[in-house]
């Protein structure tokens, strides 16, 4: 009876959070160890979306855009209805870091058109990390750098 009973919890919580809208996320490794939790970004509307429906964001928390092959011509930019500034890290088809942009500001429009866009004009991404704001600097990632991560 009690093994049913528990049984029946582990379901219930386990359908309690699935229907809640908890993404799936991926461990990112930084070169010195650290952990990144990250949400998952690889559909259009997930990368449209981006971080802006976060209030903030944890040190350990953060979200991995995912291109299906790397491309040349990445470019984010930080509308005015982001709530916290962030580092952006791009990484090529090797994981590797080609380029980082650190405390992003925030636009003070809500217009792709009337803000600045951040990224490399020349090498490929197909990887693009974005962490609370200071991380980068914190751990001392550089250009060259590799970040380690397995998908699920």
């Amino acid at each position: 009876m009690k093994g049913t009973v528990f049984l029946g919890l582990l379901i219930l919580t386990a359908f309690a959070f699935s229907s809640c809208g908890i993404e799936e996320t991926i461990a990112v490794t930084f070169p010195d160890g650290r952990v990144v939790r990250c949400e998952i970004a690889d559909a259009p509307k997930k990368m449209e979306a981006g971080l802006t429906t976060y209030s903030d964001l944890a040190p350990g928390q953060g979200m991995i855009f995912i291109y299906p092959s790397p491309r040349q011509g990445v470019s984010f930019w930080m509308p005015a209805k982001m709530k916290f500034q962030i580092d952006i890290i791009f990484l090529d088809g090797e994981k590797r870091v080609v380029m980082i942009e650190k405390q992003v500001p925030i636009c003070e429009s809500n217009l792709q058109s009337d803000c600045p866009g951040y990224g490399p004009p020349v090498a490929e991404v197909q990887f693009v990390v974005e962490v609370v704001a200071g991380l980068c600097d914190e751990i001392g990632l550089k250009q060259g750098d590799s970040l380690e991560f397995v998908f699920p």
